[in-house]
Order: C-alpha cells, then sequence, then structure tokens
C-alpha cells in the first residue's frame, strides 16, 4: 500500500478504495450462495454416493455466480460514465483518468465475482491449505508486479489496474481448476447439468444467510460510501489507508468463524450445550489472545506504525487519529465474531437480520452528522460508536436469547478484559518513556515496536494459560510425545 500510495498518489488511491467498497456493496448478489456450497460440500465431501450431486450442485451454482458477475460488471460499465463524472466532490484526477480507471475496476470485479463461489467450495473440502498456498502466491505476483510495473514501466493509474484485473482474471480461472481437481469422482461417466432442483432445495437456507450478509455488508460499508460522497477524494484517501490498516484484524477472526461455525453447528444439532458454553470462551479467549495485542500497539502507536510503514511524515500526521478510532472499532466488531457464530450455528438468523437493520437505521443518520460536522473524523467516530454498541447492548441480549445469560459476566470478564486491561496500562506506562519507541531511525523504531509486540503476545499467552496449556499438547503432539488423544483434556 505504501508503493501504491507513494506512486499513484493519495487521491487516486481513495479512487481504488471506493471501487473497493462498489465491489462488497455487490457482494448481497451471492444470496447465501456461498455458504450453502459450502456447507454442502461440508456435509457430503467424503460420501462417494453424493459425488455426481456435488458436481451438480457445482456445476449449476457456477453457472448462476458468472451469470451474476456479467451483470454486475456490465451494470458497472454503463453507470462509469456518471459516477467518473459526479460522484467525488473534490478531485485533483482528471475526468478522463477516472472514467477509465471505472472501466478497468468494472471489468476487475466481474471477473474477481466467480472467486468467492470457488473459495467457498474449496473451504468446504477443507482444502484451505492449497487455497491459501495459491492466494499467496497470486497475492506476491499481484504486490511485487504492481510495483515494477510503476517503477520501471509506466507510473500511470491505468497500467496498474490493467495488472491487477489480469492478475485477477489468472487467480479466479486457478480457483475455478482447483474446485473441479479436488472435486470427488465419480465410479462411472456421470452428466453434468444444470439442476434447477439443488436451487429449490438450498433456496431457504441460502435465503436467509444471503439477507443477513446483505445487512451486515451494509453496515460494515455505509460509512465508506457516505464519507466518499462528503468529502474530497485525497481525504476519502486517507480514510482508505486507515481503514485497510483497521481491518487486518478480521484477518485473524474471519478465519477462525469459517474453522468453529461447522464445529458449533455440530454441537448444536447434538445438544451438547455445556459443551458449547465451555468451547466458546475457549475460542473467545483464544481470540483475544491473537488480536488485542496487535490492535493495542497500533492504537497507541499509530504514528510510529504508519511512519515506518509509508516513510512519510504527511500521511503519518493525517492518518493516524483516523486509525486509532478505526483499530479500536474493528477490534470490538471482532470480538464479537464467537457470539455471532453461536446465532448462525443454532440456526437463529432472524436475530441477526433484525439487530443489523437497527443499526442500519440508527447508524446511517449518526454518519452523515458526524462526517458533516468533523469529516472523516466523524465517520470514523460514527462506526466506533456503533461497535460498541453492538459490544455494549447487542451481545447481552443474544446471550439471552440462548439461554446462555449466565456466561455474559465471564465473556466480558475473562474473556476480553482479563488479557486487555495489562496490555493498555503498560502501553499507557510506556507511552510516558517516550525515548523507548520514538526514535529518528527507522531501523531503531521497527526493533522497539517488535520487541512491543512480541512482548504483549508474550503477557497475552502467559494470562491465557487454557490456550498456552493447549497449544503445549499440539507441540507434544507434533513431536510425538502426547498422544493426540488427550489434547481434548488439555483444551
Amino acid at each position: 500500500m505504501p508503493v501504491y500510495v507513494r506512486y499513484l498518489g493519495v487521491s487516486t488511491y481513495g479512487i481504488i478504495g471506493f471501487f473497493a467498497t462498489i465491489q462488497v456493496l455487490f457482494s448481497f448478489l451471492d444470496m447465501g450462495i456461498g455458504m450453502a456450497i459450502n456447507r454442502e460440500m461440508a456435509r457430503h465431501y467424503h460420501d462417494s454416493e453424493k459425488a455426481a450431486y456435488l458436481r451438480r450442485l457445482t456445476y449449476t451454482l457456477q453457472a448462476v455466480y458468472w451469470g451474476i458477475g456479467i451483470v454486475i460488471c456490465l451494470v458497472l460499465l454503463l453507470s462509469s460514465s456518471y459516477l467518473s463524472g459526479n460522484w467525488f466532490k473534490e478531485t485533483t484526477v482528471g475526468q478522463s483518468t477516472i472514467y477509465t480507471a471505472f472501466l478497468i475496476l468494472s471489468l476487475t470485479i466481474g471477473f474477481r465475482w466467480p472467486y468467492s463461489l470457488y473459495s467457498s467450495g474449496l473451504r468446504g473440502m477443507q482444502r484451505q491449505v492449497a487455497l491459501n498456498v495459491h492466494d499467496l502466491s497470486w497475492s506476491i505476483i499481484k504486490t511485487v508486479g504492481s510495483w515494477l510495473i510503476l517503477k520501471y514501466i509506466d507510473n500511470t493509474l491505468e497500467s496498474f489496474l490493467w495488472f491487477q484485473c489480469a492478475v485477477t482474471i489468472l487467480q479466479t480461472a486457478g480457483t475455478l481448476l482447483m474446485t473441479w481437481y479436488y472435486m470427488p469422482s465419480v465410479p462411472e461417466k456421470s452428466k453434468v447439468y444444470f439442476d434447477k432442483k439443488i436451487l429449490k432445495d438450498i433456496s431457504r437456507y441460502a435465503a436467509g444467510m444471503g439477507i443477513a450478509a446483505i445487512l451486515g455488508t451494509i453496515v460494515l460499508q455505509m460509512d465508506k460510501l457516505i464519507v466518499s460522497k462528503m468529502v474530497s477524494d485525497k481525504q476519502f484517501g486517507y480514510y482508505t489507508i486507515a481503514t485497510n490498516v483497521a481491518i487486518l484484524v478480521y484477518n485473524v477472526s474471519f478465519p477462525l468463524y469459517m474453522a468453529i461455525l461447522p464445529h458449533f453447528t455440530r454441537l448444536f444439532y447434538e445438544r451438547d450445550y455445556d459443551r458449547v458454553k465451555e468451547d466458546f470462551h475457549f475460542y473467545a479467549s483464544m481470540l483475544s489472545s491473537l488480536l488485542l495485542p496487535f490492535s493495542v500497539v497500533i492504537f497507541f502507536y499509530s504514528h510510529e506504525f504508519l511512519l515506518l510503514w509509508t516513510k512519510n511524515v504527511e500521511l503519518a500526521d493525517a492518518i493516524s487519529p483516523l486509525l486509532k478510532l478505526m483499530i479500536a472499532g474493528t477490534t470490538l466488531n471482532a470480538m464479537l465474531m464467537p457470539v455471532h457464530t453461536l446465532l448462525l450455528a443454532n440456526n437463529r438468523v432472524r436475530f441477526m437480520l433484525i439487530s443489523h437493520m437497527i443499526a442500519c437505521f440508527v447508524g446511517l443518520p449518526v454518519i452523515i452528522l458526524l462526517t458533516l460536522k468533523l469529516g472523516t473524523i466523524g465517520g470514523a467516530i460514527s462506526m466506533l460508536l456503533l461497535y460498541a454498541g453492538y459490544l455494549c447492548i447487542q451481545a447481552p441480549m443474544i446471550f439471552s436469547y440462548l439461554h446462555f445469560k449466565q456466561n455474559v459476566i465471564r465473556w466480558y470478564l475473562r474473556d476480553i478484559l482479563l488479557p486487555a486491561v495489562p496490555l493498555v496500562v503498560l502501553s499507557m506506562v510506556l507511552i510516558q518513556v517516550k525515548k523507548f519507541v520514538i526514535s529518528t531511525d527507522r531501523w531503531q523504531l521497527f526493533f522497539n515496536l517488535a520487541v512491543i509486540t512480541i512482548v504483549f503476545y508474550v503477557i497475552s499467552l502467559l494470562i491465557n494459560r487454557r490456550l498456552l496449556n493447549f497449544l503445549v499438547a499440539r507441540f507434544r503432539v507434533l513431536t510425538r510425545r502426547q498422544p493426540m488423544e488427550q489434547i481434548k483434556s488439555q483444551k
């Protein structure tokens, strides 16, 4: 990201950030299909009698998904002329450049769309390792290739976006090939065809998950859409950079969510509520141990982090206040992930729908008013207030709704506050000793922040003794010093 900002400029990066928001907003057209193929693959992948069914399922949903991708691409292409000339309040980028960029981004989003289907199917097959290696490889190619193009070939927005579009096409094609490569084989040739009955069978589940995903996406993206319309493209560029750093916390919470959702679904199906409660606290405390050290460091040392990362004092000064607010908000929202998982695992989607609807009706006017008064800072404050409301109001209601009311105090005190308070107190002490962190030498600054982060993770792990015991047990299994069966007693 710092390389892109350096060569393209903050205003140009804001345009890219705007289209990224548009792409996320279009995810409502998924209609729960991604979750449906994930569930069906997880249920039947190892059942040889269901191999033909899974092949028809994938072929059918693939046709639907590519059709949706084409529609999205056409809508964006037709809207590019209007958006390029009328959306941004103030811009230093030429309208012809913005128009060309919107055309390229429209194609990129269209080809990126089917990736979600294939990646969901691969996760349902438990092929996460292969998928992660594939995505990491293309991510490296995209990052290094973009840098080479901007530095040595052509440092224009159009060249940058054409390369991104080409890599996106190849990445989607790769997941398509992987999905069919790992597809369970059938004992004899079976015709693969578009099966309308499959769509009917999954429609109820997909519809509920789809509506929940739509409202959840609106809640997560409404601030960016509103702020992009109400401030200059340069200010929105700052907002986008801060957002991209803050959402790194979701890179931890989302994979954990994908891993534990099937586990809790099975436990609720078996009515093993005692196990649900114990495992919930284990995973909630695990999430705290993974997220809080990173979030606390970014919150208290946001300026130093940005200065080290971007090598630009002006960017660090402009983005640091935004990043503090955003990292606090996204962390609060990520901490709610295990609670939301309980709702979805127990098929209580209606509660989530109502919560998201209320958040939209309350949040939209608050974002507009605060952005009008405070600019980008107002947008960040509004989302922090929203996520704080989720944590303080929605979470206790979910526990009560699931008849787990006695667990809410333990969740607040042991799973969140216990690991958070020592890190916050220690950070406040270190802030007073400014020489320990602030340095004009980049390597010294990097070393200081790295030491603080490592110390915070060690403290977090020592506090969470249950997780520590579990990791020790896992290590003993890997070194063949402890039978696998004994891990459950350690967890």
